[in-house]
């Protein structure tokens, strides 16, 4: 079985690189994404949604990368009956060439065929066309709206 816990997790194309949240590693990585604000509010967002529906810790942070540049970030929660919550932030610099499609991808497989997981649950802001059509794209259908911002996806194995 797949282990989150290890430092990094080869993907394909992509790296998973296991940080602290605190780390000197993480925040200087965070410092040099465009999208600090974008992650920042991730943090926020998941980290009350794992709070309020599984009372556990706020999960696995992962920076990508690829080609050894930091390219993307990924958040994996823990598992609870079978379920992860997952958020990612592609670097805008990125953008546009299939890279979200890969992260997205390659942690999905990696999650339903290594670590038991079931079900994955994306939160995305009704907002964020992009973001909603990598979802679809990628096999997550709609299911919620949580507040008339944020709607959720789901994807089984």
């Amino acid at each position: 079985m797949g282990d989150l816990n290890v430092g990094k997790i080869p993907l394909g194309k992509i790296t998973l690189e296991k940080v602290n949240l605190h780390s000197d590693c993480h925040i200087k990585a965070i410092d040099t994404m465009r999208d600090k604000n974008a992650i920042d509010m991730c943090y926020d967002i998941y980290e009350d949604i794992a709070a309020e529906r599984r009372g556990q810790s706020f999960g696995n942070p992962f920076l990508v990368k690829q080609d050894s540049k930091y390219v993307g970030y990924m958040y994996v929660s823990d598992q609870y009956d079978g379920e992860r919550i997952l958020a990612y932030i592609v670097e805008e610099s990125v953008r546009g060439k299939g890279l979200g499609k890969v992260m997205l991808t390659s942690v999905s497989d990696y999650l339903f065929k290594c670590c038991d997981t079931t079900s994955l649950k994306l939160y995305i802001n009704n907002k964020n066309q992009a973001s909603i059509n990598l979802a679809v794209g990628c096999g997550f259908n709609k299911t919620t709206v949580t507040d008339g911002v944020l709607c959720g996806y789901d994807k089984k194995r």
